[in-house]
């Protein structure tokens, strides 16, 4: 059990999981955005726009 906690530690210690945590609300947004883009198409990339549009939707519903 405590190998498994010390994987679970290392994870949230890596640093693009603390560069997430530091962030604004409106820059986890547009990461959100990104993501749910990224899965939504399968692709390696995505615009802009499409982050954009998704991310106005997110923050007017």
């Amino acid at each position: 059990m405590a190998e498994v906690e010390a994987a679970i530690q290392e994870m949230f210690q890596a640093p693009h999981i603390q560069v997430m945590k530091t962030s604004s609300r409106l820059s986890k947004i547009f990461l959100t955005a990104m993501v749910y883009e990224l899965y939504k198409t399968g692709m390696g990339e995505t615009t802009f726009e499409k982050i954009a549009t998704h991310s106005c939707e997110t923050t007017l519903r």
